[in-house]
């Protein structure tokens, strides 16, 4: 995501977001709507058969009737202003046992397509080896078939929105809502065609990131939802396939970029950074926008578009002069933790050397929230498993540790991935 300019972050403006997002929820919209038409019903049945106005009826509807026009704006915001204050989001106590199922427990067709569990350092994440061949030769030849209508957040889903985003902003964390890309259809190897569906990134809060959280009413004491229904099989003891699974399941894409004097880079996210705080990450990461992918025709297009994109706004190379970047996707994700959210992968080679894009970047990023330092490691040293010689400061994200054991990877099999964009 395009770093921000601190001071336009305005949490009241994701307050107002989510009351939109959680539109009207009471039965006082039924209540007013039988008095508005029993009571303009009377008077135009007295009018008919009386030939009469009755003033009592007639004002009764118009005051019925401004008071739902009323409703109409404030009853939303009274709602959820009532629910920020009153749900709370706790962790769920059996979270162990349910990140177990989700990592260990794979249904059919991701055992048939040999997906497997990694790990890396608490965080698991479900990876084929055949399925990231396939998209490294193949990803160009899968279609993309996009819905116009955007998900609906489930009722339950409201309710986690609400203490969610209380929470974060209270937190002083960053959050920005935009519609992007959710992925419908799970992904195998010979897939040729990808359904996609409209969402966004508070739907993706309310539904995919609370698999191992509820939320519960301080002022209803039988309420109490689990999050993970939204992902988990009915029984609970399973991730659910993307196209079964009523959460957001929002696109992620990132990349590992390589210098002109093979250098890889590594960000350093900010401390207020809603996912991966004050962690070493890729070298651009971000979701989908749900407008690329309405003009763009297949997946390679739509996955490079946004991680180039990403790559030019968290290092600023829009600044950069005759830039020249090539990227290419090479591996597929679901992070447990989030879900199942699914995330590409990519390799980017950059035609700017490490000191030149260091420079630009420090000329550029005073008051930066979300990228707030880069570092270059030797790409050798990463081959050799030497990357934590460099990164000693922060703890590393599971999607960098994960991209670098898939370098080692494809190494493994005599493939230089580099080598191949040079």
């Amino acid at each position: 995501m395009k770093n921000k300019d601190p001071h336009k972050f305005n949490p009241r403006k994701s307050k107002f977001q989510a009351w939109i997002k959680c539109f009207w929820r009471s039965n006082i919209w039924t209540i007013n709507i039988i008095v508005f038409v029993a009571t303009a019903l009377v008077s135009i049945l007295k009018v008919i058969f009386d030939n009469n106005v009755d003033f009592v009826f007639v004002t009764a509807a118009f005051v019925s009737l401004i008071v739902l026009i009323i409703n109409l704006f404030v009853q939303p915001f009274v709602m959820l202003r009532r629910d920020m204050k009153n749900m709370i989001i706790i962790d769920n106590p059996n979270a162990d046992k349910i990140r177990g199922n989700a990592a260990n427990n794979l249904t059919k067709f991701y055992k048939d397509n040999e997906y497997t569990t990694l790990v890396y350092a608490g965080e698991a994440l479900i990876n084929s080896e055949i399925v990231d061949e396939y998209l490294y030769g193949n990803c160009e030849k899968i279609s993309l078939k996009v819905s116009k209508k955007k998900q609906i957040l489930p009722e339950e889903g409201m309710n986690f929105l609400a203490g969610i985003v209380k929470k974060k902003v209270d937190d002083g964390t960053i959050i920005y809502n935009r519609d992007i890309v959710g992925m419908r259809d799970d992904l195998s190897s010979g897939i040729r065609l990808l359904s996609l569906e409209k969402t966004d990134y508070y739907t993706c809060l309310a539904t995919n990131d609370v698999l191992s959280k509820c939320v519960k009413s301080k002022a209803k004491a039988k309420f109490y939802v689990e999050g993970s229904i939204f992902t988990m099989t009915a029984d609970g003891q399973m991730l659910c396939n993307l196209e079964t699974s009523v959460a957001a399941n929002i696109i992620g894409a990132c990349t590992l970029a390589l210098t002109a004097d093979n250098q890889i880079i590594v960000c350093n996210q900010g401390v207020k950074n809603d996912v991966n705080s004050n962690k070493y990450v890729p070298s651009g990461a971000g979701n989908v926008d749900f407008a690329d992918s309405r003009t763009l025709k297949n997946l390679e297009q739509l996955l490079v578009k946004t991680i180039e994109r990403e790559l030019m706004e968290e290092l600023f190379l829009e600044k950069a002069k005759d830039l020249t970047i090539k990227t290419k996707i090479i591996s597929f994700n679901r992070i447990v933790s989030r879900g199942g959210k699914p995330d590409f992968f990519g390799i980017s080679v950059i035609n700017k050397s490490a000191d030149e894009i260091s420079g630009i970047y420090k000329r550029n990023s005073a008051g930066t929230l979300e990228i707030v330092n880069v570092t270059f490691i030797p790409i050798q040293e990463i081959l050799n498993k030497n990357e934590g010689n460099f990164l000693k400061s922060h703890e590393q994200s599971p999607q960098l540790r994960f991209m670098f054991d898939i370098i080692r990877r494809y190494k493994a099999k005599g493939i230089d991935l580099f080598k191949e964009l040079v």
